[in-house]
């Protein structure tokens, strides 16, 4: 039995099917309702998290919905000063033989604080919470990075720190949540089957 009507304006019930009294529903939620939901979040910021030991913001997140679910984020990179310790060498010797006294190298300068920006790909798991009606990003991962002058040892201290710090804010914020007075009883008691995405909309399948 195929149905298709509108639950909260915004996402449709594709599908309803039962067999033996359990049933399965297949919701299609657009793009832009997604979006709205994962905008909610962001920006997000390491400041002053002492758990994370790299400055980043994420910001600017764009909804991928091509083969899967992903996300798309603005990343800020920002390197703190760095002072360049005096060496410690051995006294100059004296006048040469020309009469010319020896003199040291000069001194490095300090590495100034300095902000990179780049873009970052994002994978995840999609999760349902039956209790809430609501879907989650969970097990976010950072499949590429992308800047024009980060160094390099810096990129693995910048991945690490954006998966978690969209692990923090992502697993607390719900990026979709379903009307239970729409859907019923059934929303409460429902647990995620699968996850498709066709057409630029993402195909939720949950059932008893």
């Amino acid at each position: 039995m195929y149905r298709t009507f509108c639950v909260g304006a915004t996402i449709a019930i594709l599908s309803a099917t039962g067999c033996g009294g359990a049933l399965s529903y297949t919701l299609e939620i657009p793009q832009a309702a997604i979006q709205q939901g994962v905008e909610g979040s962001f920006p997000m910021s390491t400041e002053g998290d002492e758990d994370i030991p790299i400055e980043i913001t994420l910001s600017d997140p764009l909804v991928i919905l091509n083969d899967q679910f992903g996300l798309e984020t603005n990343i800020i990179v920002q390197l703190a000063e760095v002072t360049v310790p005096e060496p410690n060498l051995p006294p100059l010797p004296g006048p040469g033989p020309m009469g010319r006294t020896p003199t040291r190298p000069k001194k490095p300068d300090a590495l100034a604080a300095k902000t990179v920006t780049g873009k970052a790909m994002i994978s995840g798991d999609l999760s349902y919470d039956a209790a809430q009606g609501a879907f989650y990003f969970k097990n976010p991962q950072v499949k590429t990075l992308h800047f024009e002058d980060l160094p390099q040892k810096f990129e693995e201290p910048a991945r690490g720190g954006a998966e978690q710090l969209l692990s923090k804010y992502l697993a607390s914020n719900s990026i979709y949540t379903l009307s239970s007075d729409e859907l019923g009883s059934h929303a409460a008691k429902s647990v995620l089957k699968s996850v498709t995405v066709q057409d630029g909309r993402l195909h939720v399948e949950i059932g008893l």
